[in-house]
């Protein structure tokens, strides 16, 4: 893989699919090191606003009827399954004791 200086910007040149959509990319500002994944521009943008929360993509939730093991609030809905004998606390007692 060739090295190529454009500007003071150094860019790593090479022939790598984009673990996203599996287009090619030929350039990278980094050397890969074939221990992470690599996404053209646009599925990368899409990676870092789904990690933030703001890609529009929405959380799976779990309906129920749990209570809190601390205060017995009634809880309804999870962003997780729990699992059989889990404790299980309210957005606010979660708060408290982390």
């Amino acid at each position: 893989m060739d090295q190529a200086n454009s500007s003071n910007d150094q860019m790593f040149q090479g022939n790598w699919k984009c673990a996203g959509c599996g287009a090619t990319i030929t350039e990278l500002p980094f050397e890969p090191d074939g221990q992470r994944k690599l996404y053209c521009k646009d599925c990368y943008r899409s990676q870092r606003q789904n990690s933030r929360g703001d890609g529009g993509r929405q959380r799976q939730m779990f309906q129920g009827n749990w209570k809190c093991v601390d205060c017995g609030a009634e809880i309804t809905e999870l962003p997780f399954e729990p699992r059989e004998g889990q404790e299980i606390r309210c957005r606010e007692c979660y708060r408290k004791n982390r």
